[in-house]
């Protein structure tokens, strides 16, 4: 049985009667269909085989079983689609994903508080083949930057009720070496911030700041700035890695 969340790593706390429902709903499986439920840390849905092993890598089906756990005391409802992008100045139509086959799954971390923000910003970074993780404190997610490379960081600006100006990961972020920096896409999102505003970014040592209101957008947000930072940046680092400078 699945013992970490595959999305937060997370490991589970599952009482005795809710892995004999889980396995009990394992048991009865049909052939190639698969058991949805919800990580009680993040919220994320997850797939297991009827083995108990995570179906990594595949998205929902039409068809895959959801258990209700709700008595045992997790709710594993049905994880909601990001609701489809109505954007002003997508006057060119829809961004469309570039790219090849990603050899190595980017890490993106994930500073937002619980809830459908949190969901949908992760849900983001998934369909851009990221592998999203969540940090609960800013010293957990400074003490995390210690041992690994994210090649995304998303922040909510008053994360743990503190302004931005006094924020120690912000300052941090600011404060990071350039040959670390530039390889870090980071993202801001407040009520402060005009979305996809460069200058503001800029400002902010930042590459892409999102308002709440746009939240609910950020997956098509999210890929015109990645974009645009691979179209800007691509280039400038692939030189830098050709003469061993990155």
């Amino acid at each position: 049985m699945l013992a970490n969340c595959v999305h937060c790593l997370e490991p589970f706390d599952f009482s005795e009667a809710q892995l004999r429902k889980l396995e009990a709903a394992l048991a009865k499986l049909q052939a190639g269909k698969h058991l949805r439920f919800k990580c009680p840390a993040c919220d994320l849905a997850i797939n297991l085989r009827a083995d108990g092993s995570a179906a990594e890598g595949k998205r929902e089906q039409a068809g895959d079983v959801e258990v209700e756990m709700k008595a045992a005391g997790v709710t594993t409802s049905a994880l909601g689609k990001p609701q489809p992008p109505d954007m002003g100045w997508l006057a060119g139509g829809p961004v469309e994903k570039r790219g090849g086959v990603v050899e190595d799954v980017p890490l993106a971390l994930i500073l937002v508080e619980s809830g459908a923000m949190k969901t949908a910003v992760a849900e983001a970074f998934v369909g851009q083949s990221y592998r999203p993780i969540f940090a609960k404190t800013i010293q957990k997610a400074l003490e995390s930057m210690r041992f690994v490379r994210y090649a995304a960081i998303v922040f909510q600006a008053e994360f743990e009720g503190k302004p931005l100006a006094a924020s120690a990961f912000h300052a941090y972020m600011k404060n990071m070496e350039m040959r670390y920096r530039r390889k870090v896409f980071y993202a801001l999102i407040g009520p402060q911030f005009h979305s996809l505003y460069d200058l503001e970014a800029l400002t902010n040592s930042a590459n892409l700041v999102v308002n709440d209101a746009d939240v609910k957008h950020f997956s098509t947000i999210l890929n015109k700035s990645i974009q645009d930072y691979n179209d800007l940046f691509g280039p400038y680092l692939a030189i830098l890695q050709e003469h061993g400078k990155l």
